[in-house]
This record gives structure tokens, sequence and C-alpha cells, in this order.
């Protein structure tokens, strides 16, 4: 079994994140203090959240390409993949979103083959989307 550590990181770094269900979580680093070299991976959560604190990130866009750069798995959740869109990395690449008008305009504008949503299932009333990018 191979066990990884999550990190989680926002901006600014002395302030609890919130999820749109109320989760809270205190950030281990601002994302402008990381390094993509140091991670074997970049997950960008979702959330209704993301295109308020999320979609114009410039930080955690240039974290998102150099890990792309460096061959890392880039993904994101939800509404996320419109960062990875923003950074450039999903030009000429398949993806799905959740499908918001604005979400699937970001894609769209970002060169990306926007594909129907891979899988749908239900789970406690909530709709799971899964997003796939391959490299």
């Amino acid at each position: 079994m191979i066990l990884y550590k999550i990190i989680n990181c926002c901006e600014p770094r002395n302030e609890t994140a919130t999820g749109m269900l109320g989760g809270e979580v205190q950030p281990d680093f601002a994302i402008s203090d990381v390094n993509a070299s140091e991670f074997d991976a970049v997950v960008v959560v979702g959330g209704s959240g993301s295109p308020k604190y999320l979609w114009d990130d410039t930080q955690l866009r240039n974290l998102v390409r150099d890990a792309y750069a460096d061959g890392k798995v880039v993904a994101a959740i939800c509404l996320s993949p419109v960062v990875l869109a923003r950074a450039g990395i999903l030009t000429g690449k398949s993806a799905t979103v959740f499908p918001s008008t604005d979400a699937v305009a970001e894609l769209t504008k970002g060169g990306c083959n926007l594909q129907s949503v891979a899988k749908k299932a239900s789970h406690g009333g909530d709709e799971l989307v899964e997003v796939s990018v391959s490299h």
C-alpha cells in the first residue's frame, strides 16, 4: 500500500478555508510558499467557491503549469478544471467540468475538447462528477 501525505494550501495561509458544505481546514502552506517539484500531484478542489477564490488565482495557475511541465499528476474537481484551462494546460485535451454556463465557456475558451460528464452517480443526494484529463 502506498500512502501519500495531503498538504492543504491556500491564500492567505493564516485563514481557515471553509468548504461549501461547511467543512473547515487550516492550510499547511500558502500557495506562494510551495514548489511543484516537492509534490507528486496537484489536485485543485472544486465547489461553489472555486470561481470566486480559485479561477483568478495567478499563483495557483503558476503552480499548476509548473507541475504539468514537470510531468506531475494534475487534476481538478467540479468547477475547478477552469483553473487548468486558464493555466493553459487543457489546450487540445479532453476534459469534463461541472456543467455551469461559465465553466463550460471557460473550458471551451481554453481550447479544451469538452466531453460529456464521464460518470454521474448519486451519493447522499449529491451528484458526483468525474473529471479526467490525460497528459
